[in-house]
């Protein structure tokens, strides 16, 4: 499962759309979750990475704050290997 967490309160995020970009060109399932609309994924998403740093991605658990290609495609690699076992 994959998660990646934005906030409509900053709509410009380049970041968020990079991320976004990288999810769909890859054709990866995901859930997009706005904090500013949804307190209990913020708080939730906070509670774990200890930041309210968008985006956030939550992939299989690990957390990805930012966004960073190469440490995305770790995770994304990790979950699969994990969901193949």
């Amino acid at each position: 499962m994959i998660k990646l967490f934005v906030s409509s309160r900053v709509p410009n995020c380049q970041g968020c759309m990079s991320a976004r970009r990288y999810l769909q060109m890859n054709h990866f399932r995901y859930e997009e979750v706005d904090i500013a609309k949804n307190r209990d994924e913020a708080n939730a998403m906070y509670k774990k990475s200890k930041s309210l740093m968008i985006p956030q991605l939550n992939i299989g658990g690990e957390i990805v704050i930012g966004f960073n290609n190469r440490m995305v495609a770790e995770a994304i690699n990790k979950l699969i290997k994990d969901a193949s076992k």
